[in-house]
């Protein structure tokens, strides 16, 4: 992954770790009516780490149609909680 200005995000990593795919999961447990599978992901280190995850989208209907979506992910430091989920946004081609 490669290392973004000081205080900002790392460059997009389109290989997953296991660490930023379990964050992923952990924050993403819930969630329901649309399945995210994630493809690529930036992090920026604060009290703790935010992540941005590119994602596939697909809805849980008949015929979904497929979209992509960045997934924001806020992970505290050990020992202070969760992965928490931030938002998700579609993006528009």
């Amino acid at each position: 992954m490669s290392v973004g200005v000081p205080g900002g995000y790392s460059g997009w990593s389109f290989d997953l770790t296991s660490e930023a795919t379990g964050v992923f999961r952990e924050a993403l447990q819930g969630v329901v009516g649309v399945e995210y599978e994630p493809f690529a992901f930036a992090t920026q280190v604060v009290e703790g780490v935010n992540y941005s995850f590119l994602a596939k989208a697909r809805p849980v209907v008949p015929d979904p149609q497929l979209n992509v979506a960045q997934v924001h992910v806020f992970a505290p430091l050990p020992g202070q909680g969760s992965p928490k989920l931030e938002g998700i946004e579609v993006i528009q081609p």
